[in-house]
């Protein structure tokens, strides 16, 4: 059976988002972040080395159960769904990252060794490495196309992504880096240029989300 976990601080955790994921009837590990920059990325390690599928359900998201339940059954390796976010340089759009986002059996016993190759991480680089060190072995993220409720998007943030930090030990020996600083540049121009002419209409609320669908 998939785990059902939700990555939180204290300060953070929305009571939506417990009612919604205690609404599964299932167990919920509420595990607590909050410890140092580290602490998520210690979580996701250890969650891997257990070797069981599971989600990743963070403390403001917001899912009905039947989405979690599509995410369980889906066959894809590693799933996610998008999500509202409110950029300081990019504006508003789409996100996907470990917000919500499923790791089948099948993945995690392939490369057991991928977090120990990842290393250490601060929370807001963690998702970007697993999803680029995956993709570069060849196991593309399945993104779901109906969004899940992100509560407080409205509410402008922009993490620290300009350091490349320690490059990603892939399981088959080769070496990859994290983007560079002026690759992160370059690509939020080129990425504010492109939204602006074309524009993504948010949609804030599971009320205003597409049908519910499996892909």
């Amino acid at each position: 059976m998939m785990r059902i976990v939700c990555p939180y601080t204290p300060a953070g955790l929305r009571p939506e988002t417990r009612a919604a994921l205690e609404a599964t009837g299932r167990p919920v590990e509420f595990r607590d972040v909050s410890a140092d920059d580290f602490a998520y990325g210690r979580l996701v390690a250890e969650l891997w080395a257990a070797g069981l599928p599971f989600l990743l359900a963070e403390q403001d998201i917001v899912a009905p159960v039947a989405y979690i339940e599509a995410l369980e059954a889906c066959h894809g390796r590693i799933c996610c769904a998008p999500f509202p976010y409110r950029s300081t340089a990019l504006g508003d759009r789409l996100v996907t990252s470990f917000g919500f986002a499923r790791f089948s059996a099948a993945i995690l016993a392939a490369y057991p060794t991928l977090p120990a190759g990842i290393g250490p991480r601060p929370w807001y680089t963690l998702d970007d490495a697993y999803f680029q060190a995956l993709a570069a072995l060849g196991v593309p993220t399945h993104v779901h196309a109906r969004p899940v409720e992100h509560l407080g998007w409205e509410r402008p943030r922009e993490y620290p992504v300009d350091e490349p930090g320690q490059p990603i030990a892939l399981p088959d020996g080769r070496t990859i880096d994290l983007v560079t600083p002026s690759a992160v540049a370059a690509f939020r121009a080129i990425e504010a240029e492109w939204r602006a002419a074309h524009p993504i209409e948010i949609m804030a609320t599971l009320d205003q989300s597409p049908a519910l669908g499996t892909h």
